[in-house]
């Protein structure tokens, strides 16, 4: 039985509001079942889910006391593995980690292996923070794209990719993982102040959404059912209005990736571009992504990040006792890029 640091976020009782301590817990390495695994923490980050869990803000964590972090990696010390050993440096993001099961902000995690990816080869635990859940969506996204042949070199596809929401954590990963794989990508952030840093992640165009559809849609009313075919695809973070102004104008076999709901869940449309143009909308679910998916994606973000690459993602990388300060001012919108948690 060892002592560790962790953060807890627990609840008095039934209608009160979660409080958030930095404690000492206990972990016993040999009371772990068969396929777990003890990870001696290394890295966490701050998502918008952790935010959210941290602040008491909104109803993500399904029991209390629970730590929150749904991402993790770092080195492990206890194995009742055969798939990693002692010593291996891992990671996970998502799964239920930091929601239903004790999550990354602490000194020690205990997971399933089944939960668990070694670090690529040219990467550290580091490397998998600075990308975490954000980055794992924005990698789905592309490869769910290029499972439906949605290519830079489609013979039958064309336009720009079009990233809305394109300042947060996965927008501005998306935005530089689809230039890398080619793709000629528009961006969408109503932060003028993002807009020269989103250029410098390869976006060929930046706009505000009121400047899209006034000088490139040359619209401000609602379209119609179909549209000039002017976008070769569409990585949606926001959802609602701007989505559903947005399908009619994709072209011919482009797809939706439909990531996020910033803006709202519904969604108002028509069959018409489905039926006539072939355009898809491809859900983009990181937290149940299926294990040989989820190994896929890494893949892809290994062979086309490089962790120089990386670096300039990081907007901050605080200690555990900083996480309730960092959440605060992420869910005010005063944080963009990816703010790492040193543990």
């Amino acid at each position: 039985m060892a002592k560790f640091s962790g953060a807890k976020v627990w609840i008095d009782g039934p209608g009160a509001v979660p409080g958030l301590s930095i404690q000492a817990q206990d972990v016993s390495a040999e009371d772990l079942p068969a396929g777990y695994l003890l990870v001696k923490t290394e890295y966490s980050s701050i998502n918008y889910k952790d935010a959210i869990a941290i602040t008491g803000r909104g109803k993500i964590l399904r029991s209390f006391p629970l730590t929150p972090g749904i991402d993790f990696a770092g080195e492990v010390v206890h194995s009742h593995s055969e798939k990693f050993k002692v010593g291996q440096k891992v990671f996970a993001t998502g799964q239920g980690f930091g929601e239903k099961l004790s999550g990354g902000l602490a000194t020690y995690c205990i997971a399933v292996e089944d939960k668990i990816l070694a670090v690529p080869d040219a990467w550290k635990p580091k490397q998998t923070m600075i990308l975490g859940t954000a980055g794992f969506t924005a990698g789905l996204a592309a490869l769910r794209m290029q499972q439906v042949e949605h290519t830079s070199d489609s013979g039958y596809i064309s336009g720009p990719i079009l990233v809305t929401g394109a300042s947060g954590g996965v927008g501005s990963i998306a935005t530089a993982l689809f230039a890398k794989l080619g793709f000629e990508v528009w961006a969408l952030s109503s932060k003028k102040t993002r807009h020269t840093y989103l250029k410098s992640l390869g976006a060929r165009k930046v706009m505000t959404p009121e400047e899209f559809f006034s000088q490139e849609l040359k619209t401000v009313d609602r379209p119609r059912a179909l549209e000039k075919g002017v976008l070769g695809g569409v990585v949606d973070n926001v959802g609602g209005e701007l989505l559903s102004k947005l399908i009619p104008f994709v072209n011919l076999w482009g797809n939706v990736a439909s990531i996020g709901l910033a803006a709202g869940a519904e969604l108002s449309s028509t069959v018409m571009p489905h039926i006539l143009r072939g355009v898809s909308i491809l859900g983009i679910s990181s937290t149940n992504c299926p294990p040989h998916l989820r190994e896929k994606v890494w893949e892809l973000l290994a062979k086309n990040f490089s962790p120089e690459d990386l670096e300039g993602f990081i907007e901050e990388v605080v200690p555990l006792s900083e996480v309730f300060r960092v959440s605060t001012e992420l869910l005010d919108r005063k944080r963009s890029r990816r703010t790492l948690v040193q543990i």
